[in-house]
């Protein structure tokens, strides 16, 4: 059920926002967000499913301004993270990048379809730099899923650097992932899995807790 919930709302894990440096209450910035990929999803569902490419491209282009994925790199990597050279740590934080924006593509067609509930924002840290912002995602026929976005405020406006479904961390298990797959294959192998893999159905995208970090 887990991995199911994972796998059906696992687009909607990184979603963040236009805007960013405008918004003083990160919910806004996730809803308005959220509403922008869903009009464009719709307007351009055709074209979304005859080209692939284009679907990375929209993701890309609403995501890569709002999410910190070397802050999410580093805290997936923990303490291998010091002991990697620069062309390495570039290389996973590239990889794992177009590891979540191939799978988010996959399922872009599914953001139309689902409904999302929002709590009030809970401030962190000093002067509130850091806040969750915890939803409720609905889709017909599934139960409702948690879905908690992990932020912290930066001169850029609010990022996104970690996202929680049924209280499953995407950094977390990323890193015992991580861990497990360094011990047998090492960091460069590790690099070599994430960038070898480009899933092309839904049935081959990553999930969370699968034996890989490429899936």
């Amino acid at each position: 059920m887990v991995k199911y919930c994972l796998a059906v709302f696992g687009p909607l894990l990184v979603i963040v926002l236009a805007q960013a440096s405008e918004v003083s209450d990160p919910r806004d910035l996730v809803d308005t967000t959220i509403e922008t990929l869903r009009e464009q999803v719709i307007r351009d569902q055709a074209l979304i499913e005859s080209d692939p490419e284009y679907a990375m491209k929209l993701v890309e282009g609403i995501l890569s301004p709002h999410v910190d994925i070397r802050l999410t790199s580093r805290l997936v990597l923990g303490r291998h993270w010091k002991e990697a050279s620069v062309q390495q740590r570039d290389a996973f934080v590239d990889g794992l990048r177009r590891l979540l924006l191939r799978v988010i593509a996959l399922h872009i067609s599914d953001y139309h379809e689902a409904e999302v509930a929002y709590s009030p924002t809970i401030f962190k840290g000093e002067n509130d730099q850091r806040a969750v912002v915890r939803t409720e995602v609905s889709r017909s026929g599934v139960p409702p899923v948690s879905v908690d976005y992990r932020l912290y405020r930066s001169a850029d406006g609010w990022k996104v650097y970690d996202v929680s479904i049924l209280g499953i961390s995407l950094v977390k298990t990323y890193h015992i992932t991580i861990e497990y797959d360094l011990k047998n294959y090492g960091l460069d192998g590790v690099i070599r899995q994430i960038n070898a893999k480009s899933p092309l159905t839904k049935a081959d995208a990553p999930r969370f807790g699968a034996s890989s970090p490429a899936g």
